[in-house]
């Protein structure tokens, strides 16, 4: 009876490893976070995206990394066109080329609803109608969810003789959360589950010409790709992401994986960064820093020669100061690190 009893024990330790998880909002990145992913382009043929079902191990560990990609997380009030996409919470910016993905957030899923920027033809603001949802919360094992949206908009090629073109995507997503199980990346050992998702794309294209539209062209595709999720802190975003070939369980391409734990610094050449973000810029009276507490020492205030106007300690996340007193004009400021290095300079506009 005691053998049988320690069997059964030993048994439920084990399994319990291994543990079926509910991903929520409230375990996927957020405002402030930098997403490092890296990417094999050439996966081994060994590697493979395994079975459906229950209580599955699924090894990644050999995963190469060939190419990598940054995505900064970003409050949209912080962004040039917030006010485009007022149900907006979360935002992705491209920095460098005046590029923004504008994301809801919420309980009942992550929503994209629409992107800004200049994509050649000047400034564009593009939203889907209705948005897609292509995370749906809470996410479980053997949960599915389906989804339509449309993004239609309509531009000027500056490309005589036609006047315009109108574009049009319908994208339908069916997605089923076939299975849970044991993740092994080269970030770690995660419990997650895989979500199976197919995307069926419907492109049409209109170009007008003396007036008249007329239909260009109409492309079909689908695309049938895996990920993997996690509860675990130390994620918020996929572990594990790539396209397969229908019928089989191959991957027919590039696998990316969450190569870090998501972070408000971002690190390069071996040196610390890190965002500071300001806001409102330009400012009358109060302006409201957001960066890194446990990395910025100080804040210093410039004035346009460069003449130091003001040195102010940071305490908290979210340092506030006065600056009615400063005189109408550009200032910069300059994030300093505890070791004294600079991380971060920005610009700030004094208005009265």
């Amino acid at each position: 009876m005691k053998t049988k009893l320690l069997s059964v024990i030993a048994f439920f330790a084990a399994t319990a490893v291994i543990a079926q998880i509910t991903v929520t909002d409230a375990d996927v990145v957020g405002v402030d976070k930098v997403v490092y992913e890296a990417i094999d382009t050439m996966p081994a043929a060994a590697i493979t995206a395994g079975s459906a079902g229950a209580n599955q191990t699924w090894d990644f560990s050999a995963l190469v990394e060939h190419e990598t990609d940054t995505l900064n997380f970003t409050n949209p009030n912080w962004t040039p066109y917030a006010s485009d996409y007022p149900t907006s919470n979360l935002c992705v910016e491209f920095e460098a080329d005046s590029f923004y993905i504008y994301l809801e957030k919420n309980t009942s899923g992550l929503y994209f609803i629409g992107q800004a920027g200049n994509f050649g033809f000047g400034v564009m603001k593009l939203k889907f109608n209705p948005t897609q949802r292509f995370i749906a919360f809470p996410l479980t094992y053997n949960n599915t969810y389906q989804d339509t949206s449309v993004m239609d908009f309509s531009f000027d090629p500056q490309s005589p003789p036609v006047d315009s073109v109108r574009s049009k995507t319908t994208t339908y997503l069916d997605v089923n959360v076939d299975a849970w199980g044991s993740v092994t990346t080269p970030l770690g050992t995660f419990n997650a589950i895989r979500l199976n998702e197919t995307e069926a794309e419907i492109d049409s294209q209109w170009i007008m010409i003396a007036g008249m539209w007329q239909l260009d062209t109409v492309e079909m595709s689908t695309t049938y790709s895996y990920s993997w999720w996690t509860d675990d802190n130390a994620a918020g975003f996929p572990l594990v992401e790539g396209d397969y070939s229908s019928g089989t369980n191959d991957f027919n391409g590039s696998v990316s994986y969450l190569k870090a734990t998501p972070s408000t610094s971002i690190y390069e050449d071996g040196l610390i960064k890190t965002e500071v973000r300001l806001y409102p810029n330009p400012v009358k009276s109060y302006a409201n820093f957001h960066l890194d507490a446990s990395i910025v020492e100080t804040i210093e205030i410039l004035d346009i020669t460069g003449k130091r106007v003001e040195s102010i300690p940071i305490a908290r996340d979210v340092e506030t100061i006065n600056v009615e007193q400063y005189p109408y004009g550009i200032y910069f400021y300059r994030a300093i690190g505890k070791n004294g290095q600079s991380l971060y300079t920005g610009k700030l506009t004094v208005i009265k």
